[in-house]
């Protein structure tokens, strides 16, 4: 599984928009300030995510893009299916083959069942843990409302975090 400078990218806007939107349209231009990404790209990207139903777009002065769902309802592998037209692509491939016992089929089944599992994973991560992970590694911007409480919780209960390496701008 092969994620595209356009699969990474899409996360870390989706996580900027996680924390400033709070129900309310953000321009795409304070998150391409934000993330230091091109304007022109992040426009291509919101539109197939917008059109998949992820984001709304407002148009007008105050517009901008928001969050169509909770952020604990958005996984990363969502986000990385409606981006990456390749991710989807090779984990269903030859899946209506049946596989033949030559060392290369062989192989070919291994590394599908390798990004069937890794897009699992990804399955299971959602906006609200990277928001969680951010905020109990110092970056306390993060208040998104859907996950405030949990995010509380869990470092309440001293519940080691991961690293907050997805953002780029952390003060």
């Amino acid at each position: 599984m092969k994620i595209t400078a356009q699969g990474r990218y899409a996360i870390l806007a989706i996580f900027d928009l996680a924390h400033l939107s709070h129900g309310k349209a953000v321009p795409l231009r304070e998150i391409s300030l934000n993330q230091n990404l091109p304007l022109p790209f992040l426009e291509k990207v919101f539109r197939k995510l917008a059109q998949a139903g992820v984001l709304k777009s407002s148009p007008g002065a105050k517009g901008g893009y928001a969050l169509t769902q909770k952020c604990n309802e958005i996984s990363i592998g969502e986000v990385l299916r409606i981006v990456e037209s390749n991710l989807s692509s090779t984990v269903k491939r030859n899946k209506s083959k049946p596989p033949r016992s030559t060392p290369e089929s062989m192989s070919n089944l291994l590394w599908r069942q390798i990004d069937e599992r890794l897009l699992g994973i990804l399955e299971t991560i959602t906006i609200a843990d990277i928001c969680a992970e951010s905020y109990s590694n110092t970056c306390h911007k993060c208040n998104c409302q859907d996950h405030v409480a949990e995010v509380q919780s869990i470092m309440a209960n001293g519940k080691p975090m991961g690293c907050a390496s997805l953002i780029r701008n952390p003060s």
